[in-house]
């Protein structure tokens, strides 16, 4: 009996007492972000050095939303090697202006003999000089491997208006360049990644086989937001597609791992390859930055992966922070709403992702917590099977113990 009252006092306990994190003061008038663990991200609020509340926003698709580009004086052609090769301008529309977005993608249309080909795209910009500058970041790639299996369009950085391009075939012939079109946005995949997490390669039960491909799941103890998944296959390997899972219940949203549920949709797929001797690999899965618990991963049945990595972000918040005053992130106890919504300004990704983000300090003791009121019926339902179970186990030795008692 004394082990059920022990349960119903810990039901009847206070709740965590509220923390907050000071933010270092912004440095000019605008936009200011902050980056929060993807574990503690639900329930806070921003407020100022008086406690009153500051209206914020979380990082959302919309801020990555694609803006249309005008593809003027375009010239399509063969360079002197007879690669196939174009010209263009990129034009913005009214309203916004170059790098409002940080990438741009190009959707090529092409003409090709037959397939399977694949080919490097080599991307140069017009400098200050004039001259064309060859960007030597990674390379991006076209391909058409067959049915569902094609790649015609790349993303470069927004930061130039002339642009060139050239094909340099790798496997097959390259195709004859036709025409392009062009839109402005912010993908997941090419933001900077927060951590980049090792996974190990699953065996076992995390292991399996089906229709001519194996499959692998990875596991995360709380939801992550990933951005791109990379795996490095034992070479040598022509490009294959390769695609993540991610499981769903019914109705959206991610399923526990202890559900069973079974319910999966593409979450992203690529062609992926590694030939040493032609010094050229593609490894890179890009995904569309949602968080995921698990992701089960299809690669042909011939193919081995010798390591795999998770390109983490964690969530980011966005909020109006005058120079130099004090704010602070609270976390516990009832969030204290700000009026209004940020939602209905326009800004820019570029206004947001400006800067690098504030630091967040210490957790301390948050005197402007805004108590959550105790539900002591809440918190018994939550404790009630424990004591009932502990009840019964008390019962059954005190049973016991009448059973082993000497009869008279």
């Amino acid at each position: 009996m004394k082990l059920a009252a022990l349960f119903l006092i810990a039901a009847l306990l206070p709740a965590q007492q509220p923390l907050r994190r000071a933010i270092a003061p912004s440095a000019a008038n605008g936009w200011a972000r902050v980056v929060v663990d993807d574990d503690g991200a639900e329930g806070i609020w921003i407020s100022d050095a008086e406690g009153r509340s500051v209206p914020f926003l979380w990082e959302a698709d919309a801020h990555w939303s694609s803006i249309p580009l005008a593809v003027a004086h375009p010239i399509w052609g063969k360079d002197a090697k007879g690669g196939p090769t174009g010209a263009f301008t990129l034009q913005s529309p009214a309203g916004f202006t170059r790098g409002d977005r940080e990438q741009v993608r190009l959707d090529f249309s092409l003409q090709a003999a037959a397939s399977p080909w694949t080919c490097e795209v080599k991307v140069e910009r017009r400098g200050d000089g004039g001259a064309f500058v060859a960007l030597d970041d990674a390379p991006r790639f076209l391909y058409d491997l067959g049915i569902d299996r094609r790649a015609t369009s790349i993303t470069i950085p927004w930061d130039a208006d002339d642009w060139r391009v050239t094909l340099i075939p790798v496997q097959g012939a390259a195709p004859k360049l036709l025409g392009v079109s062009a839109s402005a946005c912010t993908l997941p995949s090419e933001l900077k990644a927060d951590e980049t997490r090792a996974l190990p390669i699953p065996s076992g039960k995390d292991r399996g086989h089906a229709n001519l491909s194996t499959w692998f799941r990875f596991s995360f103890p709380h939801a992550v937001r990933i951005t791109a998944l990379q795996l490095h296959l034992r070479p040598p390997v022509a490009p294959v597609e390769v695609s993540a899972l991610r499981s769903e219940m019914a109705g959206g949203g991610p399923v526990p791992m202890d559900s069973g549920v079974d319910v999966e949709r593409e979450a992203g797929t690529a062609s992926l390859w590694n030939l040493p001797a032609l010094g050229t690999e593609a490894s890179q899965i890009p995904l569309d930055g949602s968080s995921f618990t698990s992701l089960r991963i299809l690669v042909p049945g011939s193919v081995e992966v010798d390591s795999a990595s998770a390109l983490i972000r964690h969530r980011r918040l966005f909020f109006p922070a005058e120079a130099g005053q004090a704010y602070f992130l609270h976390g516990g106890g009832l969030a204290k709403v700000a009026p209004g919504s940020l939602g209905e300004l326009p800004a820019s990704s570029r206004a947001f992702y400006a800067g690098a983000p504030l630091a967040l300090g210490a957790p301390e003791a948050d005197p402007q917590a805004v108590a959550a009121a105790p539900d002591p019926a809440a918190k018994l339902r939550r404790w009630l099977p424990w004591g009932v179970g502990a009840l019964i186990l008390l019962l059954g030795l005190w049973g016991l113990r009448l059973l082993k008692a000497p009869q008279d």
